[in-house]
């Protein structure tokens, strides 16, 4: 199993080795995240799968380092398009931060894959 990362803020994808399904989502900390979700989610689809595997089957990889601002939201939608996991229940980008003003090509600039290490 791949180590989880540690106090990485980003989007992040989640395979399961034995069947192929994925899982997009972003954190703030994508380590802890990895490890509440393998123990615990309200993912329904995601909790039956790892009920039928044990936590090794799983592996976590980041897809992009982000800032904590609307980007955020942003690339996790981007990423949740691009990829169509099979495990998310919606597009994703749900969170909100307040006193955060972004402007459309900032956030274009952000989802340009020829910017696929940082979204900032």
């Amino acid at each position: 199993m791949l180590k989880s990362p540690f106090r990485v803020a980003g989007v992040y994808k989640i395979t399961c080795q034995a069947t192929g399904d994925t899982y997009v989502g972003a954190s703030n900390n994508i380590g802890v995240r990895f490890r509440e979700i393998l123990s615990c989610t309200p993912n329904r689809k995601f909790r039956e799968l790892r009920s039928r595997h044990p936590k090794d089957c799983f592996t976590i990889e980041v897809l992009q380092k982000c800032r904590l601002t609307e980007e955020f939201n942003d690339t996790e939608r981007f990423w949740i398009q691009k990829l169509k996991p099979t495990l998310n229940v919606n597009s994703g980008g749900s969170r909100h931060f307040y006193g955060t003003t972004i402007q459309f090509g900032q956030i274009k600039k952000a989802l340009n894959p020829k910017n696929s290490e940082l979204c900032f």
